[in-house]
């Protein structure tokens, strides 16, 4: 297991909503919800290259 990994995260948050454990389920679930927005702000800033250069391209 990973445990960096918001799948991870929101697995757990899952299983322990069901096991009537709420507090520890919102901290995972914002963990979760933290390691989507880092992954998603670093794949945009991986991208940004990459849009400059299809732009130049356009005619």
């Amino acid at each position: 297991m990973c445990p960096k990994n918001a799948s991870y995260y929101g697995n757990r948050a899952a299983t322990l909503m069901m096991l009537g454990r709420f507090r520890e389920a919102l901290g995972d679930a914002q963990q979760s919800v933290r390691d989507i927005y880092e992954r998603a702000s670093a794949t945009s800033l991986w991208g940004m290259p990459w849009q400059h250069v299809a732009a130049s391209r356009e005619p």
